[in-house]
C-alpha cells in the first residue's frame, strides 16, 4: 500500500486548518499492489514393476513375431522368384 500527496507545490502541503487550501490545491492517492503466486503441480504415476515386465515381454514377443513374419516373406519371395524363372 502506498499513500501519496500530489498537487500544487507548497499549497498542497499547507495544514488543514489554513482555510482548507490544502484540499483545494492538492489530492491524495492510495495505491495497492497485490502479488499472487500460482504453483501448478502435475503428478504422474508410473506403472508397477509387474506391468512394465509384462509390457517388455510383449514387446519381445512382438519383435520375435516380426522376425518370423520377415523370414516367411523372404521364403515366399524366393518361391515366387523360382516359379517366375520356371515360367520364363
Amino acid at each position: 500500500e502506498n499513500n501519496k500527496r500530489e498537487g500544487v507545490p507548497l499549497l498542497k502541503d499547507l495544514p488543514w486548518w489554513f482555510f482548507g487550501l490544502r484540499y483545494v490545491f492538492g489530492y491524495e492517492t492510495k495505491n495497492q499492489i497485490k502479488n499472487e503466486l500460482l504453483i501448478l503441480i502435475k503428478a504422474e504415476l508410473l506403472p508397477t514393476l509387474r506391468e512394465r515386465f509384462v509390457k517388455k515381454l510383449n514387446s519381445v514377443r512382438n519383435l520375435n513375431l516380426v522376425r518370423e513374419k520377415k523370414q516367411q516373406m523372404k521364403q515366399q519371395m524366393e518361391r515366387f522368384k523360382q516359379q517366375w524363372k520356371k515360367e520364363q
